[in-house]
């Protein structure tokens, strides 16, 4: 394993002091960070440029009922400029302030995300907003219409869906987004408790799959609709 450079270390130092008191570990020797928020995962990347020694810093959520991928970034963009790296004394706070960034960021995810409710709320207003542009549809409908399933907005849920198979391309991965869109519809549209107890069972999945503990009784947060 090669060793870690000066500015790959202050990164890491940084991290361990910001983020660690926020729940978040470091992916092995990686400049990813994960914290476990239950039915999703907070994603911190301090992602290195090809060109030039440094930082960009990406804060998201990955969805652990996502199908396609175990750590996706499926709500989040890159935030701030690249920080390049000259020397120690300018990088060193320069990482530190970036880390601060990366934790407001990250605190900002959980507010909108601390349960189901407020999650397919947050996710069908952005969906909807598209529609309003002709932007709509893809991935962002499908996780809306997961999130609101599972928060017992069956309606809400089967709408979602629909937006999700709106589109005229045909790549695989539209194919695939198809397949299950139509999938979980119907199960949901027949069957909403099933429908909520197949999806708690893919969260749980995910979580063994990436060593994370099993969640209590497989309950969200505040969700009293959920296996209710």
């Amino acid at each position: 394993m090669p060793l870690e450079t000066e500015h790959g270390r202050l990164i890491a130092a940084a991290a361990k002091s910001v983020l660690t008191p926020l729940g978040f570990r470091r992916r092995g020797r990686s400049r990813v960070y994960i914290a476990d928020r239950r039915f999703w995962l907070n994603i911190v990347e301090f992602q290195p440029s090809g060109f030039s020694k440094g930082s960009y810093l990406n804060v998201c959520a990955h969805w652990l009922w996502n199908p396609e991928s175990d750590r996706s970034f499926d709500y989040g963009q890159r935030i701030d400029k690249f920080i390049e790296f000259d020397n120690t004394e300018q990088f060193e706070p320069a990482v530190m302030n970036l880390a601060a960034v990366a934790a407001g960021a990250a605190r900002e995810l959980w507010n909108h995300f601390s349960s189901i409710e407020k999650t397919a709320r947050v996710l069908v207003m952005k969906e909807d907003k598209q529609i309003a542009t002709g932007h709509g549809g893809s991935w962002l409908a499908y996780h809306a219409a997961i999130a609101a399933g599972l928060a017992g907005d069956v309606d809400t849920s089967l709408r979602m869906f629909a937006q999700a198979t709106a589109t005229s391309r045909d790549a695989e991965w539209v194919q695939r987004l198809r397949a299950s869109s139509a999938e979980l519809a119907a199960l949901i549209g027949a069957q909403p408790s099933t429908f909520q107890k197949t999806m708690l069972a893919v969260i749980q999945q995910a979580r063994l799959r990436l060593a994370l503990p099993p969640d209590p009784e497989c309950l969200l947060p505040s969700s009293p609709n959920v296996l209710g």
